[in-house]
């Protein structure tokens, strides 16, 4: 038997997929015009400063598609295996955990890491203009590199552990996130408390703390060098721990049931926890008014996720809020910068989850073939899109008012408050984004439900639903502000009238974009639903599939 045979395999089937040289095609694609972009915005006379400057661009950009791609990539490639059960097959031969870890691995890293290496030419590029040094480049090729391996050891680890797509997803961005932002945040906060640097040891797991140390300028200062060093060897220390626990973990994971109903046990216990008392009084008229939103609200997890986690960053927040009143300058300015950033967060994280769930229910009902059975009921097509919108809307109603919430303190809260008092510009952003945000959060909730149903019924994995959700949702304004940055941090000065103008561009760019989608949306859905029921039902005609249509029109006036 050949030394890891599934290794073998998966490469040789990804070198003969088209999608593997067209996401490395896209890839340096996009990255191209973003730097032919930034090269022909850049003031000609910022010299040597626009070679580093276009260097950090790229690689920020690398970087974040290296830190994300666990999340996408890997976090459901084991979970997918156990929820058809086809992962007890592999074992019935001589393969070991660590086969099947690898080959997961190769399959899944292999158009990533294709479309890092297309990038890296680029970096070059920018090398070659000035203000770059070799070594710079060098050490942050093998920090984006080594941000790759990690994010993808990391969902390949958490994907072994876990049986759902979703959970699986949210498990590796929540240990990510923290892995990357809140152990820095930790041992600094821990530094400035006890004045000295024995906590700064909590920053080396962090790909940012390596991707940051890699520039010439963290670098070279006072233990630069060492602290590079040490965040690469720890990085590479977890992602061989992260691969080796999968290994293990992955031989006895496809035993593993999905639930036990054993009265008296703790899985029972659990699961009554989850999906509540059958017998509830609530339950029984929400079925009787419409089952379907009975069966998409029955799941209580996606409810108790989305409250707990947005619970746990509006009292973050809340607590920064507290802390702008500090009579410590420092502190004070610390805590204002935090709130954006915790405000920021719970508004992605929510959107984020929203994309989740609203993709969920179709796939998985379209994947274990219990929607044909669905259609074939009285229950019209409108009466199943509304049930599943008004779920969506239960399930998210607390978070969104803690986002609202946070949107009307930090509006009154400026005003009143006047924390800058000198900075009158600023408070009229503040307000702006506070009242814009509050708008978009409502058109970004319409858009995300109708695209994540849409995407749910017409791909084939969850995951990629997700994916395409969030892209033609929340890609526009990500790159939007992303090349608004990369501007200002180029050397253009935008003032404040310019800003403002930009702003109110960027809210209605996205909310066409997102009207646009919405429209799409409803109509895809129906073509989808056509494309399911005229299969297994060829009986269903299409005066019958009319009416049905027509049944959705009233409910959403409604």
């Amino acid at each position: 038997m050949s030394f890891l045979p599934i290794v073998e395999r998966e490469l040789r089937v990804r070198a003969r997929q088209r999608t593997t040289y067209w996401t490395r095609f896209f890839l340096a694609l996009g990255v191209f015009l973003l730097w032919g972009f930034l090269i022909a915005m850049a003031p000609s006379g910022f010299g040597r400063s626009r070679g580093h400057m276009l260097f950090s661009a790229i690689a920020t950009v690398m970087f974040v598609f290296g830190l994300l791609s666990g999340v996408f990539i890997t976090a459901d490639c084991i979970s997918e295996e156990k929820r058809e059960g086809t992962l007890g097959l592999l074992f019935l031969t001589d393969l070991e955990g660590y086969d099947i870890v690898g080959g997961k691995l190769a399959a899944t890293a292999l158009p990533a890491l294709y479309g890092s290496m297309a990038c890296v030419p680029l970096l070059a590029y920018s090398w070659l203009l000035g203000g770059v040094t070799a070594g710079e480049f060098w050490r942050v090729t093998i920090a984006i590199i080594a941000t790759l391996l990690f994010s993808l050891s990391i969902g390949l680890l958490i994907s072994a552990f876990s049986r759902e797509a979703r959970s699986a997803m949210g498990l590796t961005l929540l240990t990510l996130g923290a892995v990357t932002g809140l152990f820095p945040f930790l041992g600094l906060q821990a530094a400035a408390i006890s004045k000295t640097s024995a906590f700064q040891f909590l920053s080396s797991p962090s790909p940012v703390c390596l991707y940051s140390s890699a520039f010439d300028s963290s670098y070279s200062s006072t233990g630069g060098a060492l602290r590079f060093w040490t965040s690469l060897i720890t990085i590479l220390i977890c992602m061989s721990a992260a691969m080796a626990i999968s290994a293990w973990h992955v031989a006895d994971a496809w035993q593993q049931k999905d639930e036990n109903s054993g009265i008296g046990t703790n899985k029972s216990r659990t699961r009554s926890l989850r999906f509540g008392h059958p017998t509830h009084a609530f339950r029984g008229r929400l079925l009787d008014a419409n089952p379907f939103q009975w069966l998409s609200s029955r799941d209580r997890l996606p409810t108790l996720l989305g409250r707990s986690v947005c619970g746990v960053l509006f009292l973050a927040w809340l607590g920064f809020l507290l802390g702008i009143g500090s009579t410590t300058s420092g502190v004070s300015n610390l805590c204002l910068i935090w709130t954006g950033i915790t405000a920021y967060g719970l508004h992605h994280v929510l959107k984020w989850l929203i994309a989740i769930e609203a993709s969920r229910r179709f796939n998985q009902e379209r994947q274990s073939g219990t929607l044909e059975s669905v259609l074939v009921t009285p229950l019209s097509v409108g009466g199943i899109i509304a049930g599943q919108r008004r779920a969506l809307v239960a399930t998210f109603l607390w978070p969104l008012l803690l986002a609202y919430t946070i949107n009307t303190i930090s509006f009154v809260y400026v005003l009143v408050a006047d924390p800058l008092p000198r900075w009158n510009a600023f408070k009229v952003i503040v307000c702006e984004i506070c009242i814009g945000g509050a708008l978009m959060l409502a058109v970004d909730f319409q858009a995300l439900t109708w695209v994540g149903m849409w995407m749910g019924l017409t791909k084939p994995r969850h995951h990629r639903a997700i994916l395409a959700t969030l892209a033609r949702i929340m890609l526009v304004p990500w790159v939007a502000i992303f090349v608004l940055v990369l501007l200002t941090i180029g050397g253009g000065s935008i003032d404040f009238s310019t800003f403002l103008n930009l702003s109110l561009l960027w809210f209605g760019l996205a909310a066409v974009i997102e009207s646009t989608f919405i429209a799409r949306a409803k109509v895809g859905l129906l073509e989808a639903f056509r494309q399911i029921s005229s299969d297994p039902n060829p009986d269903l005609t299409s005066a019958a599939w009319n009416q049905q249509a027509t049944a959705l029109k009233p409910r959403e006036a409604s």
